[in-house]
């Protein structure tokens, strides 16, 4: 019996990840969806803003989904690490000596899981960062 429920309990703490980091996708995908720039120069969320000050309604797609109770920590870990990101040609990846070094002053130890969903939302924030370079 008690087999049975630690392998019922992993199962329930791995859809809880899982889960946790589908919100975290959702809410990245949105965030750089709306920071893509269009042929004006502007900026999806810029032209959204607008439509809600002329309209005095705020447009659904300016909605951000929210992030996860808890989560925000680790989103702003990620947008430091973003934020700071090397380059040369195009916008490289967050680097694991990046990741060390804001560990190392931050004093914090991110879990396996923490940087596993750092390096998804990395390469998400990397697509629409490289097809935006493609249509900019």
């Amino acid at each position: 019996m008690a087999a049975h429920t630690t392998v019922h309990r992993q199962k329930r703490t791995r859809t809880f990840y899982q889960e946790l980091r589908a919100c975290l996708i959702a809410h990245a995908e949105h965030h750089f969806g709306l920071a893509k720039s269009t042929k004006d120069g502007l900026t999806e969320r810029d032209h959204l803003i607008a439509l809600a000050n002329i309209t005095g309604i705020t447009p659904p797609e300016l909605l951000t989904p929210p992030l996860p109770p808890g989560c925000d920590i680790l989103w702003r870990t990620f947008c430091v690490l973003h934020n700071s990101r090397g380059g040369g040609m195009g916008p490289a990846a967050i680097s694991p000596a990046n990741i060390v070094a804001w560990q190392q002053l931050y004093k914090v130890q991110l879990s396996p899981w923490e940087l596993d969903t750092i390096e998804r939302l990395d390469n998400i924030a990397l697509a629409f960062l490289n097809e935006s370079q493609k249509t900019g």
